[in-house]
Order: C-alpha cells, then structure tokens, then sequence
C-alpha cells in the first residue's frame, strides 16, 4: 500500500491524528520497519522514520528487525509524540470521529 493517510490515537494528546504512514506492502525493509513501529508505537511509521531505519539499514546497522527494536531506547521512543505508552487503531480514531 505505501504512503497513505493514516490515523492513530495519540496519547499524549488524547485524540486522533491523521499523518502519512507506510502501510506494509508486502516483503520489503519498509514494510518491516512500518511494522516494527505498529508493534512498539501502535501505529505505522511516518515517511522520516522510515527513511532513517531505512538508511541504517542500507548502513548494515541493523543485522534484523529484533536488533532494530532493541536499538530503539524508550528516551528516542519518547520523541514520538508520546506513542511509547501505546497506541489505538485507525478503526478506534474514525469511531470516535
């Protein structure tokens, strides 16, 4: 699917917000990495974390998603908007709407 309009609960705000994710397509190092952030997040990556995963990717800093994730320490978790305490579904934000 790729870049897309998406929205998460956000908790620091205690509401919706609608920002261009990447949706998982398929087998690729984007879909991993929008992955990893739907797991840690609650919601998929934003077009600048995917580029910076993506670029230590090509880096060879990361050897897996497993070393990606234990690279990601709750102080850079907590520069996303509050995302590190969870997340709700799209499904969740357009009820609620």
């Amino acid at each position: 699917m790729g870049y897309q309009l998406g929205h998460y609960y956000s908790n620091s705000t205690g509401s919706c917000t609608s920002i261009v994710m990447y949706f998982p397509d398929g087998n690729s190092v984007r879909s991993g990495i929008s992955n990893a952030y739907k797991i840690l997040f609650g919601r998929y990556a934003e077009p600048g974390g995917v580029s910076y995963h993506e670029s230590l990717w090509a880096t060879g800093n990361y050897s897996s998603y497993t070393s990606m994730v234990a690279s990601t320490s709750m102080a850079e978790a907590s520069a996303y908007n509050g995302l590190s305490s969870g997340g709700m579904s799209a499904t969740y934000c357009l009820w609620m709407h």
